[in-house]
C-alpha cells in the first residue's frame, strides 16, 4: 500500500512494534536502512511489541548496519529472536518479500494468533501479511 498521499494523518513508530498494512486513513512511518536513513511508509496500524530485551537485541545486532535488503544472516538472526520471545513467537519472515526488507522495516507473516490464548485481541490476523520494526540503529 502506497498510495499515502490520501490519507490524513502520519505517524512515526517509536519502539518495537508490528504495522499492520490495512486501510485506516492513517500513514505509519520510520526511520530504517541503517545509515541509509530511509523513511519507507505504509497505511495501516501500529501494534506496539513492549519488550526491552527484544528491542535490545535488535537494536545491537544491527547497530551501524549498512543499508540494502537483508542478508541471508540477518533474516536467520531475525527468525532466531523472533522465536526466543513470547510476544513475537507467532511471527515469521516472509520470505515472499526479500527485496522489500531492511535494517527496522522487515516483512513479516502474524500466523497462528487464532489459536494462542495470549493474543485474543489479535484474532482475525493469522496469516496476516505485517511490517516489523523498531528503532534504527544509525
Amino acid at each position: 500500500m502506497n498510495n499515502q498521499e490520501n490519507t490524513p494523518y502520519k505517524v512515526s513508530v517509536y519502539g518495537t512494534a508490528i504495522i499492520v498494512p490495512m486501510k485506516t486513513g492513517v500513514t505509519v512511518t520510520n526511520q530504517t536502512g541503517g545509515l541509509a536513513c530511509h523513511h519507507p511508509e505504509v497505511e495501516g496500524f501500529i501494534i506496539p511489541i513492549a519488550n526491552l530485551a527484544l528491542s535490545r537485541e535488535l537494536e545491537d545486532y544491527f547497530e551501524n548496519s549498512g543499508w540494502g535488503i537483508l542478508s541471508g544472516e540477518e533474516v536467520d538472526f531475525l527468525e532466531q529472536v523472533l522465536r526466543r520471545y513470547h510476544e513475537t513467537k507467532n511471527i515469521f519472515i516472509n520470505k515472499d518479500m526479500p527485496a522489500d526488507s531492511e535494517e527496522a522495516w522487515v516483512h513479516v507473516i502474524m500466523k497462528d494468533f487464532d489459536k494462542d490464548m495470549w493474543y485474543p485481541d489479535y484474532a482475525g490476523f493469522d496469516n496476516h501479511k505485517a511490517i516489523l520494526t523498531w528503532e534504527n540503529s544509525d
